[in-house]
């Protein structure tokens, strides 16, 4: 069953010179942006806590993600 009408593939072109200089721009912003606000303002307990929380609930979605994807083959 194949639909008619729909059999003309739709190339998106694009520059992948701009992905690319996007992530290093945002990469370079924090790697300089979070020493700098830690040295402004300095970095409390809360901060420090909130980093620990959000890297575990980070790396247990993608895992998640990650098993749901290689084991059930659904996303």
């Amino acid at each position: 069953m194949t639909p008619t009408g729909l059999s003309i593939p739709i190339s998106r072109r694009y520059n992948k010179v701009w992905t690319i200089m996007l992530f290093c721009a945002i990469a370079m912003g924090a790697m300089i942006g979070v020493p700098l606000y830690g040295y402004l303002y300095h970095y409390t307990w809360l901060d420090w806590s909130l980093f620990v929380l959000l890297y575990v609930v980070s790396g247990l979605g993608i895992t998640v993600g990650y098993h749901r994807l290689m084991a059930h083959r659904s996303f």
